[in-house]
């Protein structure tokens, strides 16, 4: 029976009354295999589907741990899981997959094996408290498996048995006493609540009470910890000290009793201010002293006393009475510092920050002091005076003061703070500039501006310099005869007495015939080109064609720049305080240096000339730029606007032309001129020259005669050099105006000093700005 419990029947079994295999997967009817036609038929929503429900069967295992399941149904085939389950233990693996078939009906050695861990977890916290114990190692028989959290809970896992838990906690000669120093117990599922608490202490001291051990009565004292696991109040008239579990702590004064009426109210709102302060027992005890801090006074000392005979201020009482420094001298000063506990009783301030804010030198600095003893050493440096006026502060007139500010701050108390304020005798000085100077009342060119807001007039002038090489190769062959014919007598005799010597005379001519025939070649030298280097440089002055350059003639010339620069001072003469302008130097003549000038009339008229005038009010009256005395290159820029004046006069005496244009017409004129000057030329040839003859020489008839083959062969190198400068002058002026309604007719002459052009407006309609000898157009009001 036991074989075949697991097989599907086939439906001829004796004694089968009836058998439904419910296989069929389709239609209304579940049909009767045993023959016995109980078919059944679907009522109720019954209907045919692939989804069952899980088959379940179960086992048990034995004292060895050996199972077995029997009576599963399989069918044709089906897969089976089979998983181990006791509590909460853990199995390996959790589950096994097994399929039973006709094939295969029967799997063993599905086994499992019980890996189960669980878990002891518990919290460790101080000992009296409900503040936890962090990062304390927590031991499982003897061996370290974790930490305590932050909120002192630990959780470590355990196998099965009886095991041992404790908890252990800093280095060796501070380790913290736990209690129970250790929990054994028996695992057999997880362990909750296995708690320890640490009993280790640490002493918290101090004193209360005011600076310099002043008594200043009873407080009320709170330590507790943020999160509100504990809190302990205790009472002082002095030194405290406390013990607490090692761990952080705020600590404050809320209360004192003191018979001090007159700091009472101030002792509490100190402390109030003052509020919790932050200790830290965990790993050393720790020293907190509660010091009241009584009201700060800051003095300021080492400046010069005020003038005694201006007690009343400065200025008929303007200004108040305050030191008077020297620019440039060091002050060194003493800051001091004390807590004011009335009646006379005073203590030296013993930490507190200290800063001051400096603004008596050229920069504002601000410096952090450290004080020893209630007082502090700082030195300051008196800058540029201050030249302005107006300038009130908290209803004070404050004009030509600097001041340096010094505050103190403890904490629990606002800062107190001291301004010192003091007049700086010595001269400020503004931005440099530079003035020129010049003796010539004749520039080299004034450029006369055309009308119209868009006109200019420019003079361009150009000069260079060039060199000019030529290397040239000659060669030249020549070849002919050459015939001399020598016709005469010769007579040869000697002494008749026999001497040992003859005489030989004669006479005749001589012709001689020469005929030659050549030629000569000539080219560039090998490797040698012909060239020409011109170097040009050109400068170009322009009157500017800006609408708000109207008229404005330019003058160029060669003068001498000097730097100087003007300065405000502060003299402070009995009781009154005087600003004036000076020389932030001495001018030094050596200084100046020359530069070629390219200025405007008007920047000569309104800026230049009055800027001499002034820099000689200023200084010695035999002050020079340069060699230049300054009243004469004031003369020299006067004669320089008065010439200019007479130039434009005489040539619009002499002939003229005139133009006529409108706005949004240009009109243009260019005049050049272009000069060549040869200012060195040189030659150098090289040459070789060969010259021969050949022929025979013969006696004919008693007649000497020579012909011979002659030739001549010349080879020449030759390279002329020439330099020349070059000039060119470009003259030109453009009449434009860009206000539509606009129109000029203008007369044209020509500088009979310069040769640039000269003009003057004859008649016309002009708009802003408006042109001299032109009907207005713009009617500018302006109402109030």
């Amino acid at each position: 029976a036991s074989a075949a419990e697991a097989r599907p029947l086939t439906g001829s079994e004796d004694g089968l009354l009836a058998y439904w295999p419910m296989d069929q997967g389709t239609g209304r009817v579940a049909g009767d295999r045993s023959g016995g036609n109980a078919h059944a038929a679907f009522t109720g929503g019954v209907y045919w589907t692939d989804d069952s429900a899980p088959l379940e069967a179960c086992g048990t295992t034995d004292a060895e741990g050996n199972y077995t399941v029997a009576g599963l149904r399989y069918g044709s085939g089906t897969t089976f899981t089979v998983t181990p389950s006791l509590g909460a233990r853990t199995f390996d693996p959790a589950f096994k997959k097994i399929t039973l078939n006709a094939n295969s009906p029967v799997q063993n050695e599905v086994d499992f094996i019980d890996v189960s861990a669980f878990s002891i977890a518990g919290v460790v916290q101080f000992e009296g408290t409900t503040c936890p114990v962090p990062d304390a190692d927590v031991y499982l028989d003897g061996v370290f498996k974790g930490k305590s959290e932050s909120d002192g809970t630990y959780n470590i896992a355990a196998d099965i048995g009886e095991r041992t838990v404790e908890v252990r906690l800093g280095e060796a000669g501070d380790e913290h006493p736990f209690s129970p120093a250790s929990v054994t117990l028996t695992v057999e599922d997880d362990v909750r609540g296995v708690d320890f608490t640490d009993g280790k202490t640490r002493r918290l001291s101090g004193y209360f009470g005011g600076s310099c051990n002043t008594g200043i009565g009873t407080a009320t004292i709170r330590i507790f910890t943020a999160d509100g696991c504990f809190e302990k109040v205790i009472e002082t008239s002095g030194n405290y000290a406390v013990d607490l579990p090692p761990q952080k702590y705020l600590v404050q004064v809320t209360g004192v009793e003191t018979t001090n009426t007159q700091l009472k109210a101030d002792i509490i709102a100190f402390f109030d201010n003052l509020g919790a302060q932050e200790v830290d027992l965990t790993a050393q005890a720790d020293t907190l002293d509660l010091i009241y801090r009584a009201p700060l006074a800051l003095a300021i000392s080492g400046l010069p006393a005020p003038p005694a005979a201006c007690s009343a201020g400065f200025n008929g009482g303007s200004l108040p009475a305050v030191p008077v420094l020297t620019q440039g001298v060091e002050y060194p000063l003493t800051i001091s510092v004390v807590e004011d506990y009335g009646n006379g009783q005073t203590c030296p301030l013993e930490e507190g920050t200290l800063t001051v804010t400096d603004g008596l030198g050229n920069e504002t600095v601000v410096t952090t002091l450290d004080l020893v003893d209630g007082q502090a050493e700082y030195t300051t440096i008196a800058g540029d005076p201050d030249i302005f006026t107006g300038r009130t502060v908290e209803g004070v007139n404050r004009s030509f003061q600097k001041s340096l500010f010094v505050s103190a701050e403890v904490p629990g108390r606002s800062p107190v703070g001291e301004t010192t304020w003091a007049i700086i005798e010595g001269a400020k000085a503004r931005s440099a500039t530079f003035v020129s100077a010049t003796t010539e009342p004749i520039p080299l060119l004034i450029l006369h501006d055309p009308p119209g807001s868009n006109s200019s007039a420019f003079l361009e002038k150009g000069t260079g310099a060039c060199t000019s090489i030529s290397n040239t190769f000659l060669e030249g062959f020549s070849a002919g005869g050459e015939a001399i014919i020598k016709r005469g007598f010769k007579v040869t005799a000697g002494p008749s007495f026999g001497a040992a010597y003859l005489v030989e005379t004669g006479a005749g001519f001589t012709i001689e015939a020469r005929s030659v025939g050549g030629r000569e070649d000539g080219r560039l030298q090998d490797d040698k080109d012909n060239f020409e280097l011109c170097a040009m440089a050109t400068e170009r002055v322009a009157t500017s064609d800006s609408e708000t350059w109207v008229g404005e003639d330019l003058f160029v010339g060669v003068a001498l720049n000097l730097i100087f620069a003007e300065a405000d001072a502060i003299e402070v003469e009995g009781c009154l305080v005087n600003l004036s302008e000076t020389l932030a130097g001495d001018l030094d003549p050596d200084k100046a240096f020359e530069t070629t000038y390219v200025y405007g009339q008007s920047h000569i008229r309104y800026s230049l000339i009055p800027e001499l005038e002034g820099l000689l009010e200023l200084s010695d009256s035999t002050a020079t730029i340069g060699s230049i005395p300054i009243q004469d290159a004031i003369e020299a820029w006067n004669d320089v606007l008065v010439l200019n004046d007479s130039l434009k006069a005489a040539a619009l005496e002499a002939s003229t032309e005139n133009v006529s244009f409108s706005a949004g017409a240009t009109y243009e004129n260019t005049m050049a001129v272009d000069s060549v000057r040869t200012t060195k030329q040189t030659s150098q040839k090289v040459f070789s020259r060969t010259e021969g003859g050949l022929g025979p020489s013969f006696t004919l008839f008693g007649f000497d005669t020579e012909v011979k083959f002659v030739f001549d062969r010349t080879l020449e190198w030759v390279t002329d050099t020439t330099e020349t400068d070059n000039m060119s002058r470009v003259v030109g002026y453009t009449l434009s105006d860009g206000d539509t309604g606009d129109f000029f007719s203008v007369d044209i002459g020509k500088d009979p000093a310069y040769g640039t052009p000269v003009f003057e407006t004859v008649s016309g309609r002009s708009s802003n700005p408006w042109e001299a000898n032109t009907q207005r157009r713009d009617y500018p009001k302006l109402e109030i």
